[in-house]
């Protein structure tokens, strides 16, 4: 199946024990269409021992630790740039880092593209009209591109995703396809075109950038299932995260399916971790896995939302690398005792030292809206 899209002018805190269920920026069940109800509120926000709020002068935040921590954003949601005692995000769901370790962050619910330094400042890269529900994120050379769930004009639908290609140095974007589904997944390839996973029509698909041309490579549009087979024979469960591999091959995060699956240049598609059983109790078990990042030595990292916790896969084998299993927020110079909640977007430094997670509130009214950073064992 191919697609012609017409080219238009993209510390320590306390703990809650709240899973985050099915996310608001999910807000259509890929299976029925339905919307879905976002659970329960978590509680008070972890943060609530700062009377006076992250804008007051006197707010010190903890240091950064040895294993997992705070680099940006407090329990509140809120729209402020700005260094890392103060800054506010809003549901942040995606990152990337940039050529010279900018950490870029999709921050869907304030509409904006963001960027944070190593320090912890933060500052909007990208907002403007048409620009909304940024989730998302790859970077090429200079350029950033993002998906989005609406379209240019605003409308949001099931086929309302939109590909954008950003100049963070000049703050302008350009739309290189528009109508596309729902893009989730998203990664730059070796050979200069774009990898989408849509989550909602259950397909990985690759997009030409100077024509806005995209062409199915795995998957049969709406055909939710779990077959290894090549092209249109194999099969997805809400496909969310992907990455490359240094052979050019994809890695994908097959989450329905509690898998993650590999796909070769010609679309053959296999199966790497995970069987689809019901996630175990093992502290390595896949429950939903989301984000995916992967390091030049090629070690997976795998944020998964269903066990909060980060996996990594090495040689076949999973093991956790951070996250005790209980959804909330702790920084701890000991990752496995840290807490995770959203953990939808993850990337890797380009020395393989540091993950940055957009640890936000799952698209609930949840008070997670923190960018979190963890710092790696060899």
């Amino acid at each position: 199946m191919m697609k012609w899209l017409v080219v238009v002018l993209g510390g320590l805190g306390c703990s809650s024990a709240t899973d985050p269920g099915v996310s608001r920026d999910a807000d259509v069940d890929p299976a029925s269409d339905a919307a879905v109800a976002p659970p329960a509120d978590a509680g008070p926000p972890a943060d609530a021992a700062r009377s006076d709020g992250p804008i007051d002068a006197a707010v010190v935040r903890p240091p950064l630790t040895r294993g997992v921590s705070t680099l940006a954003g407090w329990a509140e949601p809120g729209d402020v740039d700005g260094p890392r005692e103060h800054n506010l995000f809003h549901n942040p769901v995606g990152v990337a880092i940039g050529p010279g370790g900018q950490r870029f962050v999709a921050d869907f619910d304030n509409n904006k593209i963001r960027m944070i330094d190593a320090a912890g400042t933060a500052s909007t890269v990208f907002a403007g009209a048409g620009f909304a529900r940024p989730f998302a994120l790859a970077v090429e050379g200079a350029s950033l591109f993002v998906a989005t769930d609406n379209d240019p004009a605003g409308g949001h639908d099931a086929m309302s995703g939109t590909l954008w290609k950003i100049d963070p140095d000049a703050r302008t974007a350009t739309v290189i396809a528009a109508r596309i589904g729902r893009p989730r997944g998203l990664v730059a390839l070796h050979d200069g075109r774009l990898a989408i996973a849509d989550y909602t029509h259950h397909v990985v698909e690759l997009v030409e950038l100077s024509t806005g041309q995209v062409s199915i490579l795995a998957g049969a549009w709406d055909q939710r299932g779990a077959g290894d087979a090549t092209g249109a024979a194999a099969r997805f469960d809400i496909p969310y995260g992907i990455a490359v591999r240094g052979d050019g091959s994809l890695v994908v995060a097959d989450q329905g399916n509690r898998r993650i699956r590999a796909i070769q240049p010609d679309g053959a598609v296999t199966t790497l971790a995970g069987d689809g059983s019901a996630p175990g109790v093992g502290a390595a078990s896949l429950d939903r896995p989301q984000g995916l990042a992967i390091t030049a030595a090629g070690d997976l990292y795998i944020s998964d939302v269903g066990s909060a916790r980060i996996l990594r896969l090495r040689d076949g084998v999973l093991e956790s690398v951070a996250g005790d299993g209980v959804h909330g927020y702790r920084d701890d110079d000991d990752p496995g005792a840290a807490e995770l909640y959203g953990l939808e977007g993850l990337a890797v430094t380009s020395d393989g030292a540091m993950l940055v997670v957009a640890d936000g509130s799952g698209g609930t009214d949840a008070p997670f809206n923190r960018v979190r950073t963890v710092v790696l064992s060899p």
